[in-house]
């Protein structure tokens, strides 16, 4: 299910004229947006004091915290940054 389709769907939704047939339409998607919020999961051998803050993070919210610092990163460490963005390329 790609959540990010059904965000986008929410969003129009709400935008658009407050209908019963729309308000039928949103509530599905909440519903369905709230039973399936990806969350980080970690394994039991992960000890890094990162892995075991992210833990059960819904993963959206995870990546809008790690989103915030990457420019900080790119600015005082453009190699490493270059270096994410490559790894996470290349795992598409």
């Amino acid at each position: 299910m790609d959540m990010r389709a059904i965000n986008e769907e929410i969003e129009r939704l709400t935008n658009a004229d407050t209908t019963y047939q729309n308000c039928q339409k949103l509530a599905v998607l909440y519903s369905i947006k709230d039973h399936n919020t990806d969350k980080v999961a970690v394994y039991s051998h992960a000890s890094s004091k990162f892995m075991k803050a992210v833990a059960g993070v819904p993963m959206e919210q995870a990546l809008t915290v790690l989103d915030e610092h990457m420019e900080a990163i790119q600015l005082l460490y453009p190699k490493e940054y270059t270096a994410i963005c490559d790894k996470l390329n290349n795992l598409k």
